[in-house]
């Protein structure tokens, strides 16, 4: 596994968490279990992966053998990505993970998506969250700490990334030689998350979809209910076979349409100007959190996406 040369060259605006891993690991306080949460794209497997640098003490050409990466993987039947990481998987990271280090004392197991354990996944890595053994170090992110087993959340530190001011991801953007007009644009429709920023500064595509997904997600801050159901209704994307690639781009859209609500609570400040009172924006946020989990649970998105907006 690829490890990066430095270890927080490549973060963006974390430095609180950052701190607070950093004293962890001096000190020698660094917890067995660690859950790193936070929105789509703000950082949360960079700071894994950092963390695991710092936790190892790198490797040769930035390879180490004693760190385990479990993720969501292609079924190599129909190659669709899964949409659950599987118990076989798990059980084959938690043998390996059980073995002698093979450099140094230390090893690290980083989860990517926990959110995503299938029921019987989750239940196999309990075990190794109630038997560790050396100096084992597992390192879980999710988009929602909530969605995680309680009996795993209750064995595990949990430390949330927030979102990033755009004006430190404009900078970063710039550093990395971005026109100061783009990068203050790609970091204003980033909303808040540096991994969404960097991607929209490097590809025609993801910023051709941003532009649909702020067309779609703006036609859902009309005053009128019906309006706003109506447009809802338009953000759930065109069915594909792909069912991972058709829910990742509705939470997509569903993180713009917050970062829309968000700027609209702005507005009592003059920041912003929306057809929404900052009342509704802010109940909008709030239903925003029970649809997540709502689709999390698969409910019908239709359904759900009536309901979040019929409230606001």
């Amino acid at each position: 596994m690829q490890l990066p040369d430095d270890p927080f060259a490549s973060l963006i605006g974390h430095e609180a968490p950052i701190c607070v891993l950093r004293t962890m690991t001096k000190s020698g306080r660094l917890p067995q279990a660690l859950v790193l949460s936070g929105p789509a794209r703000i950082g949360k497997m960079t700071v894994a992966m950092a963390l695991a640098k710092v936790v190892l003490e790198g490797g040769d050409s930035g390879w180490h053998p004693d760190l385990t990466v479990v993720e969501c993987e292609p079924n190599p039947k129909t190659g669709k990505m899964r949409e659950q990481i599987s118990v076989e998987q798990v059980q084959q990271a938690r043998a390996r993970f059980l073995q002698t280090p093979m450099m140094g004392s230390k090893k690290a197991l980083i989860i990517r998506g926990a959110e995503r354990l299938s029921t019987t996944a989750a239940n196999a890595l309990l075990k190794t969250l109630e038997e560790p053994r050396g100096n084992a170090h597992i390192i879980l992110t999710a988009t929602d700490r909530d969605a995680l087993l309680p009996t795993i959340t209750s064995r595990a530190q949990h430390i949330r990334l927030s979102l990033v001011p755009t004006a430190i991801i404009k900078a970063a953007l710039t550093e990395r030689g971005v026109n100061p007009v783009e990068a203050d644009q790609w970091a204003e429709a980033s909303n808040g998350c540096p991994g969404m920023a960097i991607e929209l500064s490097e590809s025609e595509e993801a910023r051709e979809a941003m532009t649909e997904r702020q067309r779609l997600a703006a036609a859902c801050m009309d005053s009128q209910p019906a309006a706003r159901v109506l447009a809802a209704r338009r953000l759930i994307p065109t069915y594909d076979a792909d069912h991972v690639k058709t829910r990742t781009e509705l939470f997509e859209r569903l993180q713009v349409l917050e970062g829309l609500l968000r700027d609209g609570l702005r507005s009592v400040s003059g920041a912003s100007t929306t057809a929404l009172s900052t009342d509704q924006c802010a109940r909008g946020l709030h239903n925003l959190v029970a649809l997540r989990r709502d689709l999390s649970q698969h409910l019908n998105p239709k359904l759900a996406l009536i309901r979040c907006m019929t409230h606001v």
